[in-house]
């Protein structure tokens, strides 16, 4: 699904940030910290215009000193991974992302999928303070 020259639908456009923390005292280098992958639903009239304001959605978190694990440290913007236009109205059931996977056997294609109770771990209480950050 698509359309010639990545222009919304309506003006929305889904947009992913990596974000990484960063230690405010580094043990070594090269240290290992906390990535992130955010979506976020930006409302624009371009592409481009998509791109900017989704750069300052998180301006304000590197201000912050916060902790992790008892180290003090600030979240980082890295950049976009990735921005797409969604081509459907937003509503329940909307199309806002896809994949191109390629060539597959139905066994291949089926494995990548997921059971409800396996999704449904992933969100045990034990993993929401990392969530909520």
């Amino acid at each position: 699904m698509g359309n010639a020259g990545g222009k919304s639908y309506d003006g929305w456009y889904l947009v992913s940030l990596i974000e990484r923390f960063e230690w405010e005292v580094a043990l070594g280098a090269p240290e290992l910290a906390p990535v992130w992958e955010n979506y976020h639903l930006v409302k624009a009239e371009t592409v481009a215009e998509a791109y900017d304001k989704a750069l300052g959605l998180r301006e304000y978190r590197g201000k912050h000193l916060t902790a992790i694990d008892g180290r003090k440290g600030r979240w980082i913007l890295l950049g976009i991974s990735e921005l797409l236009p969604i081509y459907e109205p937003l509503e329940d059931g909307s199309e806002i992302m896809f994949t191109k996977h390629g060539q597959m056997t139905r066994d291949d294609a089926a494995g990548m999928t997921r059971t409800k109770g396996q999704i449904e771990s992933e969100y045990e209480p034990e993993d929401k303070a990392n969530r909520e950050r």
